[in-house]
């Protein structure tokens, strides 16, 4: 079960942003289903005037608004990393456990109208689960997306980040929205310049962070971070994403730059060490969304 806690600041963060409170730059939400044109009337929000309208009824016309249904939920999207560097584990894959982190929390987002989407990208689209409106139909999805593997040996959220604002445009994403980036976010990390090449892809997810709040969740397996038996000596391995080798050395370095690139940005992120039980994981989401809230 998910952690009470997670709930409350779930629903403390899905609350604030129907009233209009947002991290990111996305309009505070007035409904987004059209209901009457009207006159202007003292508290209609101003951002409501239609000025097409108000033209088209002479310069003396009082301004018109576009009054819009009250939304009652709001879309969840998370979007898993399935690449090959995901299907690594000491004891679970990192991808099985960062799904195993999406469906707790979608279950604890359940209720009020809230709607979830299940993005599962490496280099392309793996899967799209379209919206879904009950626990049933999640839990029916759970296997199936369990079971992705990658279609490719790199990873790159540009497609998935332009599929989701392509869904926006269409009105898919057309109302507050809360976003999961579930990934290891190791993107040709073996080369010395890799936030620098990266950063183009990392880029693409600070964009849509503007427009909808986004949490990137990064999964870590203590083995990345801890090379047993390296010492003074020299290690060398193969990527299993790229084909390339490279000299061995502990992931620190390239965790504590991805951290500081995602700060710099002010991306809300959360550190996950799948070495550690899954409810220590969704507390500590929890302690990030007190502290955020």
């Amino acid at each position: 079960m998910p952690d009470q806690r997670l709930r409350l600041f779930l629903s403390k963060k899905i609350h604030g942003m129907l009233a209009g409170d947002h991290s990111s730059q996305q309009i505070s939400t007035r409904g987004y289903e059209f209901d009457e044109r009207r006159e202007y009337r003292f508290g209609d929000d101003l951002r409501s005037v239609n000025p097409l309208s108000t033209a088209k009824r002479g310069e003396n016309a009082k301004p018109r608004v576009d009054i819009k249904q009250v939304d009652k939920g709001v879309n969840i999207v998370f979007v898993i990393d399935c690449s090959n560097s995901m299907q690594f584990g000491t004891f679970k894959s990192k991808y099985e456990q960062g799904v195993d982190l999406a469906f707790n929390i979608s279950e604890a987002a359940m209720g009020g109208g809230n709607r979830f989407r299940f993005i599962v990208v490496d280099n392309e689209i793996v899967y799209d689960s379209g919206l879904i409106f009950s626990q049933s139909i999640i839990l029916e999805n759970e296997p199936r997306i369990k079971r992705l593997t990658s279609k490719t040996k790199t990873t790159s959220f540009s497609n998935a980040i332009k599929y989701i604002e392509d869904g926006m445009e269409e009105g898919v994403f057309n109302r507050p929205g809360l976003i999961f980036i579930i990934s290891d976010f190791l993107i040709n990390c073996h080369d010395s310049n890799y936030l620098e090449k990266n950063l183009a892809d990392l880029n693409n997810i600070f964009r849509i962070s503007e427009e909808v709040d986004t949490i990137a969740l990064i999964m870590r397996d203590p083995a990345e971070t801890k090379i047993p038996g390296l010492g003074m000596g020299f290690l060398r391995l193969s990527d299993p994403e790229t084909g390339m080798s490279f000299i061995a050395k502990q992931s620190s370095d390239t965790l504590d730059k991805l951290m500081e690139t995602l700060k710099r940005y002010e991306l809300d992120f959360l550190l996950v060490d799948t070495s550690t039980e899954l409810e220590r994981n969704l507390e500590k989401l929890a302690d990030l969304l007190e502290e955020k809230h």
